[in-house]
């Protein structure tokens, strides 16, 4: 393995735009795959972030690619795309997924990583998660806004495993990228803990059109917030989950360094009547309380209006 890491972003809106751009500003050899309109000025003009971080910057010498013009073979790829678009993905990752690649899903979801995994002829699929404040404004232009933009990964616990030289390669370029990282001892709880607080605000932000401010006030909307914690609280504890601390406090907290302004990406999605990641961010939990034998009284009642 060459000490350069060769790394494909796949997915070009608020988390991969920003990733790349990220990668990219610390001059890491990184490729990003986009399309459309987005793809078209991303060619042309290259990439304009808009960053808490970095200030706004012309990012010109980004690489972007549409699938069908990628043929090399990365050492790590950052799956950035939406949820339901993960089947129309798997086709370009079985013809670039070499056998010592690493993918890092960065999706909503829980268990996305083992779900790839089983599609996949070759390679090794982690699992992961991203924080952060990242948005598409228009094609060729996003924005990250104030200091939340941090990576956890981690090797799952199904065998799998992975060279530790490109797992602390990969967590040192992240951090000379001034991306905070946390390689995970127990993966499965962090995923599983960002997938609670994704779902909680979202379902709850969709259900009542509100903003996170919102969500920060005493109301209606912080309520059925804590609830919906609660019944992910009881859904972990039924997984045999290790919670270091209540879920609803962990939550509360993340939910309290979140912009006012801020809405989730399915509630933008649902209300412009775009496809939403609905299925991974809600119903998946509801199934696998279902499966857990968990009562969700208050999913059931929020999700009835999106079915």
């Amino acid at each position: 393995m060459s000490t350069v890491l060769k790394y494909l972003v796949i997915g070009a809106g608020g988390v991969g735009g920003n990733l790349a751009a990220f990668l990219t500003l610390s001059k890491k050899n990184v490729s990003l795959i986009a399309r459309g309109k987005n793809l078209d000025v991303l060619q042309k003009d290259g990439l304009t972030l808009q960053s808490d971080l970095f200030g706004e910057v012309s990012v010109q010498n980004i690489v972007a690619l549409a699938e069908t013009d990628y043929y090399e073979k990365p050492d790590v790829i950052f799956l950035c795309t939406k949820g339901y678009s993960i089947e129309d993905t798997i086709p370009f990752l079985n013809r670039v997924v070499s056998e010592h690649t690493l993918v890092i899903p960065l999706l909503n979801g829980f268990h996305i990583g083992r779900s790839i995994q089983k599609r996949l002829h070759r390679g090794v699929v982690l699992e992961g998660c991203i924080y952060i404040l990242g948005t598409l404004l228009q094609p060729g232009v996003v924005r990250q806004q104030n200091s939340i933009f941090r990576i956890v990964f981690g090797v799952p616990n199904n065998g799998t495993k992975p060279s530790l030289e490109i797992i602390k390669k990969i967590e040192s370029d992240l951090k000379e990228s001034r991306i905070k990282v946390n390689v995970s001892d127990d993966i499965e709880l962090d995923t599983f803990m960002k997938w609670s607080f994704i779902s909680a605000t979202a379902l709850v932000g969709a259900y009542f059109n509100q903003t996170m401010g919102a969500l920060q006030r005493e109301g209606d909307s912080r309520d059925a917030f804590i609830k919906l914690s609660n019944e992910c609280e009881s859904l972990a504890i039924a997984m045999s989950l290790k919670l270091p601390k209540r879920l609803v406090e962990a939550n509360l907290q993340v939910l309290h360094n979140t912009a006012e302004e801020a809405t989730s990406s399915m509630q933008k999605d649902i209300a412009s009547g775009k496809e939403s990641e609905i299925k991974a961010l809600v119903f998946d939990v509801i199934s696998l309380g279902n499966q857990y034998n968990v009562s969700m009284p208050t999913y059931k009642k929020l999700s009835e209006k999106f079915k």
